[in-house]
């Protein structure tokens, strides 16, 4: 099994490399460039720190998308990878764009519905919707929308939520992982290959990323990643009718930390009659560190989270009714269990 799959791990491993080599260079680019996130009120950092990191595992990524699909010709996913990696380069523009001339919400936003269209062009679409108890969903004229909310959704999600050092590579990382298993499993090479670059893409980063950074992501990275998250969602759907339901539900699972964030900021800027793009210090990540966490323990526990979410999504797609009742029944005890610590933890503090 190990022997088939050579090439996707060799894949990973050149981009891990590549990228630790790049990250350096990319941090010496935006200091001589300015490209800095400059503290303010909503900051967790008190420095200027480089921004655009997501350059450096983006072109990697990138270029490996087309090196691979050349070296390892086959049609139909070949063209797949060829698009994906062009789009993925208008991707880095746009967030290097924002990154460094902070684009208008409205404007942002219309650039994000182009990428999402171009992907659907491509043939990373939603059309069917499946579960594991046989009943098929035929899209038809929603699937255009549908996709294109699905984009909108999981690409914002992940921005939103790059706010600590770390946390969106990480989470990113571990949503790869399990990723990686649906395409193992479901004998999927192309959702495989596209987890394993990924992943090593965002670790290769972590080592600059994670606190104390030493440069971030910026929108650069977080689109990027939100983005190549959401395809992998949707990726081989034309080919592996049955891993449709599972590649779209698990990111809903696994990502539900940033999902959730998402939903809360939006109501909550709804409920305060602010514009939904308004940022503002009331993440779940800033409600944490209020309670006087700190950055790397706020990220811990959500790499934990999306662990355990990620472990749910795996039981109920991969195993019998009563596998998963008990692997549900695991992972509620473990979270009451790591509450109960957390909260006697901040009492603690607090006396």
């Amino acid at each position: 099994m190990i022997i088939y799959y050579w090439k996707y791990l060799l894949a990973g491993i050149v981009v891990f490399f590549l990228t630790l080599f790049l990250v350096p260079l990319n941090i010496k680019l935006a200091n001589k460039k300015g490209w800095l996130d400059v503290p303010n009120k909503r900051s967790s950092h008190t420095k200027s720190i480089p921004i655009s990191g997501g350059l450096a595992f983006g072109l990697v990524i990138s270029v490996a998308h087309l090196a691979f699909a050349f070296l390892f010709w086959d049609l139909e996913s070949s063209l797949k990878i060829f698009a994906l990696a062009f789009i993925n380069m208008l991707i880095l523009v746009i967030g290097l764009v924002d990154d460094v001339y902070l684009l208008k919400p409205k404007r942002k936003l219309l650039l994000q519905i182009l990428v999402s269209v171009l992907l659907y062009t491509a043939g990373f679409r939603i059309s069917v919707l499946t579960n594991p108890f046989g009943m098929d969903i035929n899209l038809g004229l929603i699937s255009f929308p549908f996709t294109i909310l699905w984009f909108l959704g999981i690409s914002n999600a992940i921005n939103l939520i790059d706010g600590l050092d770390g946390l969106a590579s990480g989470i990113t990382a571990i949503s790869c992982v399990v990723l990686s298993f649906v395409g193992l499993l479901s004998l999927n090479p192309l959702v495989l290959y596209l987890a394993i670059v990924l992943f090593a893409g965002n670790v290769a980063f972590l080592k600059y990323n994670f606190y104390p950074a030493k440069i971030f992501m910026g929108d650069t990275g977080s689109l990027f990643n939100g983005f190549n998250l959401a395809v992998l969602s949707v990726t081989g759907i034309a080919q592996f009718k049955g891993v449709t339901a599972m590649t779209i539900a698990l990111p809903v699972v696994l990502m539900l930390f940033p999902l959730l964030d998402t939903f809360l900021a939006i109501a909550r800027r709804l409920k305060n009659k602010r514009n939904i793009f308004h940022a503002d210090k009331e993440h779940i990540h800033h409600k944490l560190s209020n309670l006087g966490l700190s950055q790397v323990t706020i990220c811990y526990i959500a790499y934990f989270l999306t662990s355990l979410f990620g472990l749910l999504a795996l039981g109920f797609y991969f195993s019998t009714k009563q596998l998963f009742l008990i692997v549900l029944l695991v992972v509620i005890s473990i979270c009451l269990a790591f509450g109960w610590l957390l909260f006697n933890s901040i009492l603690k503090k607090k006396q």
